[in-house]
């Protein structure tokens, strides 16, 4: 079983990197975003339960998350293996899920840490752009429009989203630093963190952390 968890800062690329893992080894990428929504979607008492907790403006509590994610490992798609994204993001967090683990008797678990300096982060991330009529992404310096501020889609006016602007950028990365950070020591000390250079090419990176996985 391909157990693995991709952790890095915001702007690492985890996201991408996840998708692309999924589709070339064949095992679900379960990011905790994607399964608090699909979980409310479908109207089940525990997406009731999650639902709640986001309506009222609080954070889903680590029990809570353990069950959606215990939930999620036991379906058919993820008998081979899985790509956790997203989670865990502190230490209490991280004890929680080993004790999930050893509950199904994951033994392979590999955690991947993408490096990646903090003026590159700040570079990818503030220089984000999003059509906010077809959901398009674009970024002024790296994936740049046809037309200056134009979504190539639709002609819509692109803007930069709250979430990448240069103060809240700052912000998010300060939480990394002092909530996710620490978890890196904690897996390094339990000999399961492998890291990769983040800022390489695209195709680079999959094929390391590729390599990382399918090691013996």
């Amino acid at each position: 079983m391909l157990a693995c968890i991709l952790m890095g800062p915001p702007g690492s690329g985890k996201g991408t990197q996840a998708k692309l893992l999924s589709s070339e080894l064949e095992i679900p990428h379960i990011s905790t975003g994607d399964i608090l929504r699909s979980e409310i979607a479908s109207g089940s008492e525990l997406g009731n339960r999650v639902k709640a907790v986001v309506d009222s403006g609080k954070y889903v509590d680590d029990e809570l998350m353990i069950e959606l994610i215990d939930q999620r490992l036991s379906l058919d798609d993820a008998k081979a293996g899985f790509i956790l994204d997203g989670f865990p993001r502190t230490e209490n967090q991280a004890h929680a899920l080993d004790r999930l683990f050893e509950a199904k008797k994951y033994k392979q678990l590999k955690v991947i840490e993408m490096q990646v300096r903090q003026e590159l982060l700040m570079e990818r991330l503030t220089g984000r752009l999003s059509c906010p009529s077809c959901g398009a992404a674009f970024h002024k310096s790296l994936n740049k429009p046809k037309v200056a501020g134009i979504c190539d889609n639709c002609g819509t006016a692109l803007v930069t989203r709250e979430d990448d602007l240069a103060e809240t950028v700052k912000k998010r990365l300060q939480v990394f630093e002092t909530q996710t950070r620490p978890l890196l020591a904690f897996y390094r000390d339990g000999n399961r963190l492998y890291t990769v250079d983040g800022s390489l090419a695209v195709d680079e990176i999959k094929t390391e952390i590729k390599r990382l996985l399918l090691a013996s």
